[in-house]
């Protein structure tokens, strides 16, 4: 048996329920391009380097432009809601940052920031 539920991948294994959060689908997609450009341009500068390419995240993680929406990547990156959809948070670049993909996951629903990078 599996089946998503709220974007997380639950199975069943020798009889008991796994959650996988790993397999938590992010939808790229979703955004324009004038979006993505606003969000990234909400993160963080680094004196040094071209702003363009790299940026921080608010954890201090490393993210490249490029790569938004890669989580196969090292400075992949992602579009999170300050606060949550679950919480009725909209989609305005205001509620918006730029999260490490893996800062993202870690945070998850919550509206409090959770850092599993942070450099």
């Amino acid at each position: 048996m599996s089946l998503i539920i709220k974007g997380y991948h639950i199975f069943k294994f020798w009889g008991n329920l796994i959650i996988n959060p790993l397999l938590v689908m992010y939808n790229k997609d979703r955004w324009s391009s004038s979006t993505i450009l606003s969000v990234w341009n909400k993160g963080i500068v680094v004196s040094g380097n071209d702003s363009n390419v790299f940026r921080k995240d608010a954890c201090g993680a490393w993210m490249e432009f490029g790569k938004h929406g890669d989580r196969d990547a090292k400075y992949g990156w992602e579009i999170d809601h300050i606060v949550p959809v679950a919480s009725n948070g909209p989609d305005v670049i205001s509620n918006l940052q730029p999260l490490h993909w893996k800062n993202n996951l870690e945070k998850g629903d919550s509206s409090q920031l959770r850092c599993a990078v942070r450099d």
